[in-house]
């Protein structure tokens, strides 16, 4: 058995390293959730949802967060909603298309707005619940026990902003009992009453509140819509040609060698690469690769063939030439 000289080895880690390719991830936007609750208390748990699910979801390394707070502010230069009345709600009911179509005028102002800010995947959802009951039983002034239960449902739409496609409807739901019932004894307060009335001073989403019964609840339905997210916004799958390269530039686009056939879809995201040096085997002088520099970073707009798409640049414009080749990890 022929052995591989030590240096060859570390040379053919060395080509590893250099080819090895940094994930153009797609940057997610999540707006502020609607509260259709009733919810009346004192977090802003619309914001906080948002912000949540948004540090969940960045511990998958494919997705890179646009700040809610980021997002909020740029939405402010949206045109006011006009004022709604009895003639605004009667000539809706007359005029449906009408009112379909400004609904859709304002989703498209959005997206403009979030695409300016990086967003490739936007999340817009509602909080169907967000409930805390709490069971007693015995004589308040004697003896008895307590237990609590809390109730979290999350609704949302993920949608592509390129094209503004709905790419699905993600739910997360969870309910949790406390079932270690609070004992109480001659009406002094058990530990889970204090917790219970004391809940409104913890930060929402602090670590402190997500060991309380509602927040347990509430982790489980965002991890829920975490999971969901992961099935219908993946990494794009690898090329079938031998070597996914750049094959033409015009001003801000690029044509590349991958399309149909290669089941990539609009808004994929790729990185783009120049290649460098020769590297080769000291003792065989058998190339064995070569250096690569990442140069920018392009997403596919139009599909155009079994092996031919269009992709805008989104970084290196300057940079990014004919014979780059493009990667995914």
């Amino acid at each position: 058995m022929r052995k591989i000289p030590l240096v060859g080895l570390i040379f053919c880690f060395l080509v590893l390293l250099c080819s090895s390719t940094l994930l153009a991830r797609q940057n997610v936007g999540i707006l502020p959730f609607k509260d259709n609750t009733g919810y009346d208390g004192g977090w802003n748990i619309e914001k906080g949802i948002a912000v949540w699910l948004g540090e969940a979801i960045s511990q998958n390394p494919f997705y890179q967060i646009v700040p809610v707070d980021t997002l909020t502010s740029a939405l402010k230069s949206l045109p006011p909603r006009p004022k709604r009345g009895a003639r605004s709600c009667l000539l809706g009911f007359l005029f449906p298309k009408r009112k379909k179509a400004a609904a859709h005028e304002r989703s498209t102002q959005i997206r403009e707005i979030v695409k300016k800010a990086g967003v490739d995947v936007l999340i817009t959802g509602e909080i169907k619940k967000f409930s805390l009951s709490r069971f007693q039983a015995g004589l308040p002034m004697l003896a008895g026990y307590e237990s609590y239960s809390s109730t979290v449902e999350l609704q949302a739409s993920v949608q592509r902003v390129i094209d503004g496609k709905p790419l699905g409807t993600i739910t997360g739901r969870a309910k949790v009992t406390d079932r270690d019932l609070g004992l109480s004894l001659f009406g002094k307060a058990s530990d889970k009453t204090l917790e219970f009335y004391g809940l409104d001073t913890l930060r929402f989403g602090s670590e402190e509140f997500k060991k309380t019964v509602l927040g347990r609840a509430a982790q489980k339905a965002i991890d829920q819509l975490k999971t969901k997210l992961e099935q219908i916004v993946v990494p794009p799958p690898l090329p079938k040609v031998s070597q996914p390269a750049v094959l033409l530039v015009e001003n801000n686009d690029v044509y590349v060698n991958i399309g149909i056939e290669d089941s990539i879809q609009v808004g994929d995201k790729f990185s783009v690469y120049s290649r460098g040096k020769e590297l080769r085997d000291p003792v065989s002088g058998m190339v064995l690769g070569y250096t690569e520099q990442k140069v920018g970073v392009i997403r596919i707009i139009l599909i155009q063939a079994a092996h031919l798409s269009k992709a805008e640049i989104m970084e290196g414009k300057e940079r990014i030439k004919p014979g780059n080749l493009i990667r995914i990890e």
